[in-house]
């Protein structure tokens, strides 16, 4: 997964142009490298785990369950990163669904999304970065 999400990086000219600027600078510094801030929307903990571990060399990482507390969520922890995971088992929200409730509010709207799913959909792809995200990884992901 790391290496998938650093070779993103190669990709930019694809994704940069159709990114508010902000946005884009923000992916770019996550792309690229750092101590970086990534907070995982999973509802699956054990599967949460193993993406953190697996992500731990670029920064901090935390996960949760609880899409309703998101915004609380994000508030305290101040991530660089969100990763989202389309299917969530929750009754009235799913990843598009956590997506656009963070690109309306001002203070998440330029916080990069990137959505994991095991839909290969077109149709669901799309709807996806029509909600704002800024890339999408289909699973299974091997670390």
């Amino acid at each position: 997964m790391v290496q998938r999400i650093k070779a993103r990086a190669g990709t930019f000219p694809e994704y940069v142009d159709e990114m508010p600027q902000e946005r884009a600078c923000s992916y770019r510094r996550v792309i690229m490298g750092g101590k970086e801030r990534i907070l995982i929307l999973e509802d699956d903990a054990a599967f949460a785990r193993m993406l953190s571990e697996s992500l731990k060399s670029l920064g901090e990482c935390r996960f949760t369950s609880y899409p309703e507390r998101l915004h609380e969520i994000i508030g305290e922890f101040s991530p660089t990163l969100l990763i989202v995971d389309y299917n969530l088992n929750h009754p009235t929200l799913d990843g598009i669904k956590a997506t656009r409730l963070v690109r309306k509010n001002p203070e998440t709207n330029l916080l990069p999304v990137l959505l994991l799913s095991g839909e290969d959909d077109m149709a669901v792809i799309e709807e996806a970065f029509r909600s704002g995200i800024d890339d999408y990884v289909i699973k299974p992901v091997i670390p």
